[in-house]
């Protein structure tokens, strides 16, 4: 494997893990406690790099997004495609997978979606920013999407893509985000290398340090 942009454990196999490279294709594998890993699937059929990749709560559908703005869903036991989810102008950045099966996906053209794969494209949840999306992340709950954007900006959004709260980070792009286990308070990694926690409902940050 030519390096690897992105990776995810399964939710209901601990064991299974899906792994993303920049020549086009996934692989699963059979993780043991001990031993070597297997392969189990590759999906190689994507039209561009991908960038992410999330499973279903299923645990055998996995979602994956790439750079030429496909958003793919594939049956990742038997390397079957089962249907595209959305289509970007441009990158799709990240996808991410709520509890309940809700996929949210984000591009650099400024488009985020959410739906449910099982409940067709007229059930879409769509909000389109004026920037790049760098990445989005449901809360542990799966009620709250936060996603960052390249103008120092993370909106929390609900499932429907309603604004909640929005906070700032000062003069650099919104790289990554991540929950704390309660979902009290998150992590907003910066372009700068400067790490930014915020407490929910409050716009300002408790911690900034710089990472490296």
């Amino acid at each position: 494997m030519s390096g690897t942009r992105a990776t995810a454990w399964n939710p209901t196999a601990p064991e299974l893990l899906a792994a993303a490279s920049p020549d086009r294709k996934v692989t699963v594998w059979q993780v043991p406690e001990r031993g070597p890993a297997a392969l189990v699937a590759v999906l190689a059929h994507h039209t561009d790099t991908v960038n992410s990749l999330a499973w279903m709560p299923d645990g055998r559908r996995l979602v994956c997004v790439c750079a030429d703005g496909r958003a793919a869903m594939w049956d990742a036991l038997t390397g079957t495609f089962l249907a595209d989810l959305s289509s970007y102008d441009t990158h799709c950045t990240m996808v991410a997978v709520s509890p309940e099966g809700l996929v949210a996906t984000v591009g650099e053209d400024g488009l985020i979606v959410v739906g449910h794969p099982d409940d067709g494209v007229r059930n879409l949840a769509i909000r389109h920013y004026d920037c790049t999306v760098e990445c989005c992340v449901w809360s542990h709950s799966g009620r709250t999407l936060a996603v960052g954007c390249d103008d120092g900006t993370v909106d929390l959004l609900s499932a429907g893509l309603c604004l909640v709260h929005t906070v700032d980070v000062p003069g650099a792009a919104a790289l990554t985000v991540e929950w704390a286990p309660d979902d009290a308070s998150f992590v907003v990694g910066a372009a700068d290398g400067t790490l930014h926690f915020f407490a929910v409902g409050g716009g300002r940050p408790v911690v900034r340090r710089r990472t490296g």
